[in-house]
């Protein structure tokens, strides 16, 4: 059935057409009845699912998740939207809330196509905020009002509201009567380690891991003599610090794993193109190469010699190389 309202917040004709039932499997593999209705505003649609609707005095589980085809209908690991959806599916299943999925916001709003244009450029080494900005787009182009409308029309007002993302929690802390913010993340893994560190350390994004910057600052500030290097593991603990020879015979002795990955920081003395080429050349000669080591380098380089080296990494096996400079 085809409902038309006019939108008291904008005047926007807001058409919704179901609801309809699906019962959908959670992350724990228990299947949930959720209540699907497509909205469309302005020619821009979003799929509201409810699962155990709350009256409007109710203080409302909400989750707003943006297109993502590589990760939602490919399981892509480059990105962790994937397990956020499932995680807001499970999390809305087992107590009641809404989900409101942005079809036409693909990408953080950069479309289908651009989505694509961004990942290539990324995959020359430069991260998603560079990647955006020399293509010309917005690093984040989503907008949330639509939210807002659908939000009035079901006379919600108060939300307990899943997101790392502080631009969207500034927007309806202006907009509602109430919101009360929940974490959404899960330990990094080896995939998406690049994507997060960087939305954490030039977007903001509010998450419990420390960044590579974080770590360096932390390095730097704990020893009285700068080690030349030290290896974190999954940027939970640093586990080593010492030089060269001793990093080479640590390496020989990880075992690497699908779930683990390691990352080599230098300081900025061996931050240097030179050295970064020699550390990688010497990795290379002891076969210590590995999708689960990443090199994070203490100093910014310029972006041609930043090419060279990163596709001497790449070529070498190495999850990510990446310089950043310290404040």
């Amino acid at each position: 059935m085809v409902r038309q309202k006019k939108n008291e917040i904008s005047g926007n004709v807001i058409e919704k057409i179901g609801p309809i039932t699906l019962p959908l499997a959670t992350n724990n593999s228990k299947v949930v009845n959720f209540h699907l209705t497509l909205y469309r505003i302005d020619n821009r649609n979003y799929h509201v699912l409810v699962c155990n609707p709350s009256v409007p005095s109710d203080i409302v589980l909400l989750r707003i998740e943006s297109a993502c085809t590589f990760a939602h209908l490919y399981g892509s690991k480059l990105c962790d939207c994937e397990q956020q959806l499932k995680t807001s599916l499970s999390m809305i299943g087992n107590v009641g809330g809404i989900l409101i999925y942005a079809l036409d916001q693909h990408g953080r709003g950069v479309g289908l196509v651009n989505h694509v244009r961004v990942y290539q450029v990324e995959q020359t080494g430069i991260d998603t905020v560079e990647a955006h900005k020399t293509l010309g787009l917005q690093i984040d182009a989503r907008h949330y009002m639509d939210a807002l409308k659908i939000l009035h029309d079901m006379k919600i007002s108060k939300i307990r509201l899943l997101t790392n993302n502080p631009s969207r929690i500034d927007f309806f802390r202006n907009h509602l009567e109430h919101i009360e913010r929940l974490p959404l993340e899960h330990p990094l893994n080896p995939y998406e380690v690049r994507e997060l560190m960087i939305k954490k350390e030039k977007m903001g994004h509010l998450f419990s891991f420390k960044s590579d910057f974080d770590w360096l600052l932390d390095i730097n500030k704990s020893h009285k003599v700068l080690l030349p290097f030290a290896v974190i593991e999954n940027s939970i603990s640093r586990i080593f610090g010492g030089d060269l020879i001793s990093l080479i015979e640590f390496l020989k002795n990880l075992r690497l794993n699908h779930e683990v990955f390691y990352t080599i920081y230098c300081s900025q003395e061996m931050s240097s193109p030179a050295k970064v080429k020699k550390l990688i050349l010497l990795i290379m000669k002891e076969n210590l190469t590995s999708h689960y080591l990443r090199i994070v380098g203490c100093k910014e380089i310029d972006l041609d010699k930043f090419k060279g080296l990163y596709n001497l990494a790449v070529r070498a096996g190495f999850l990510e190389l990446k310089c950043i400079k310290l404040k």
